[in-house]
């Protein structure tokens, strides 16, 4: 791909199962580019099955300088419920009510399946 003059985006590199933490090196290698909100959320959406915690929490800090949307505190709060880490979810619940970003049906979904 890269022979042809081709560079590799998230979406690219998604769909070929490069994901999390490989996928952003990649990407920081062949382009030099940071990412922005999407692609982090496509790249959190696209691992959380093959992820480690701890990679996990590593891509969860690279994005720390880009301010959450609703859908990555939606993938977020998901992935500690998932993995019965209900204080994490709860701060993370928090958190988007103190960044000013307004819960959705979902999000008030998981916090009523914690009660």
């Amino acid at each position: 791909m890269e022979s042809e003059g081709i560079k590799p985006n998230v979406l690219i590199l998604d769909s070929l199962g490069i994901t999390g933490l490989d996928a952003i090196q990649k990407l920081q290698d062949s382009n030099g580019i940071n990412l922005n909100l999407l692609d982090y959320n496509t790249l959190l959406r696209g691992c959380l099955n093959m992820m480690t915690r701890s990679k996990f929490l590593i891509l969860c800090k690279k994005m720390k300088f880009i301010q959450p949307s609703l859908a990555t505190y939606t993938i977020l709060t998901g992935t500690y419920l998932q993995n019965n880490e209900i204080e994490k979810a709860i701060e993370l619940f928090n958190r988007m009510k103190n960044d000013n970003v307004s819960p959705d049906s979902q999000i008030y979904t998981f916090m009523i399946d914690l009660y």
